[in-house]
């Protein structure tokens, strides 16, 4: 049977830099990203990156552009609190903007689900919407990512250690490609070069690819 795999990303740019291993695998025979952004440009940066993993692109528009959430969600909120958390992306989107959204990124993944995909979504640490994202496909996902690099800023640990530990047990790490991933993110990713700058300590580490799996109860 084929491997088959669905990579969920709250942003452009979110698989390459925190799950790139699957991109990489050629275990997979069907790789699917399907990433929840508005940014038509960043769109098409992704669809490059598709191309050149042959994986395909699915496009899941959103009403606002939530790339800037954390900055505003940090002005008023010291670390990631799930309350707090939906609230700021109630009042960003709107209660009913976020339901549209949430019911069509389930019905997207349960879809693939069905179909004996893989699914791989991200931890939500760091960013309301990366959060939001998590939150939607918790019950559907196999396999979690840590989100590179706002779950390894200092003001999140909190949350991390507090709760996410409580939700996720760690898997493996992946410390390949780090060189090749960021030679692609700037080949790539033109519009987002100002991140190379502004996260430029946080590249220089290498750190590992982090995955995780549910705590069961």
């Amino acid at each position: 049977m084929d491997k088959k795999v669905l990579l969920i990303q709250p942003h452009s740019d979110d698989i390459i830099l925190s799950a790139s291993k699957y991109l990489y695998d050629n275990e997979y025979e069907k790789k699917v990203i399907l990433t929840v952004e508005n940014n038509p440009k960043r769109l098409l940066e992704d669809q490059e990156i598709c191309n050149h993993f042959g994986a395909h692109l699915i496009r899941l528009m959103t009403p606002a552009d939530s790339t800037g959430f954390h900055k505003e969600y940090y002005a008023d909120n010291k670390v990631m609190e799930d309350m707090s958390a939906m609230k700021f992306c109630e009042r960003k989107m709107g209660s009913d903007n976020l339901a549209k959204v949430s019911q069509e990124l389930e019905t997207v993944v349960t879809n693939y689900k069905n179909d004996g995909y893989e699914i791989v979504t991200c931890m939500g640490v760091g960013h309301p919407f990366h959060w939001l994202v998590r939150v939607i496909t918790h019950n559907l996902a196999d396999v979690f990512y840590r989100d590179f690099p706002h779950s390894y800023k200092r003001r999140n640990q909190a949350y991390l250690v507090g709760v996410v530990d409580t939700l996720f047990k760690l898997k493996e790490l992946n410390e390949e490609n780090h060189e090749d991933k960021i030679a692609l993110f700037k080949q790539y990713y033109k519009t987002q070069s100002s991140f190379l700058f502004f996260e430029q300590r946080y590249i220089d580490k290498a750190l590992p690819e982090e995955y995780y799996e549910k705590i069961e109860n």
